[in-house]
């Protein structure tokens, strides 16, 4: 309603998405409210590499980096039709 505070709008949390208002000062508001909870004293390292190899091509190495690296998140994206590949990696 037009009487709203900006501490009246509700702040939802659906797994690990945020939803918030779109009225900037209530989004404000809620968001100052959350910003602990990307702040961590540990880094985050990430990494991206474009490959010219198709992805079906590149799986075993992907595996063989992931057994030897468990803690280092890996993501892989075919793109220019498939004909190459973003390898992306995280870790802490």
């Amino acid at each position: 309603s037009a009487d709203a505070k900006e501490g009246d709008w509700p702040l939802f949390l659906y797994r690990n998405v945020f939803v918030l208002p779109g009225v900037p000062p209530f989004f404000r508001n809620k968001l100052d409210s959350i910003l602990d909870s990307f702040v961590t004293s540990t880094p985050i390292f990430t990494a991206r590499a474009r490959v010219t190899a198709p992805e079906h091509i590149l799986v075993e190495c992907i595996n063989a980096v992931v057994a030897e690296f468990p803690k280092v998140k890996i993501g892989s994206y075919p793109v220019n039709e498939m004909k190459d590949t973003v390898v992306t990696f995280e870790w802490m």
